[in-house]
Order: structure tokens, then sequence, then C-alpha cells
């Protein structure tokens, strides 16, 4: 994830776009679906923000903002989902 930007964590909302790594702007809601993730599931899916731009859902998809590219600092995370 880019080491500059502040990062914050929430639960995805109605309306929630991002940007998926080499494709185009696609609703949270349908990412989550696509990746076979049932809608009680979804409820509570967290999203990390840099800045005010989604650029993970962890588990799903990444933006091109949050892969890691020669000369530019980043922090890596690790998520788990706690049952």
């Amino acid at each position: 994830l880019p080491a500059r930007k502040s990062l914050t964590v929430r639960a995805w909302r109605p309306g929630d776009r991002m940007v998926p790594e080499g494709g185009h702007a696609r609703r949270v809601k349908g990412l989550l679906r696509d990746a076979g993730v049932d809608a009680a599931s979804r409820i509570s899916w967290p999203v990390v923000l840099a800045d005010d731009e989604i650029v993970w859902v962890p588990g799903v998809r990444r933006s091109a903002a949050a892969s890691a590219r020669s000369g530019r600092p980043v922090v890596t995370y690790h998520c788990e989902r706690l049952r």
C-alpha cells in the first residue's frame, strides 16, 4: 500500500467504487459478489482507503495504487478474517 498516504480501514458502503488493477471503476458490491462473498458476509467486509481512495478490498481485489513498484516506498499488510 502507498506509504505516504493516510491509510484507513472501514466497512464498505453502498455506492463505494474502486478501480481494480488493470480495469475500470467498479462497484465494491459487484467485486464482492464476483469473488463469491455471500450477502451476509458483505455487510461488514472491510475496504482499505489511501487518503479517500479505496485501494484494497482484502481477499478480493486491489487497485493499481496498491501494487508494489520499483523505487516507490510501500507498506505491506496481511489481512486475516477472524471468526
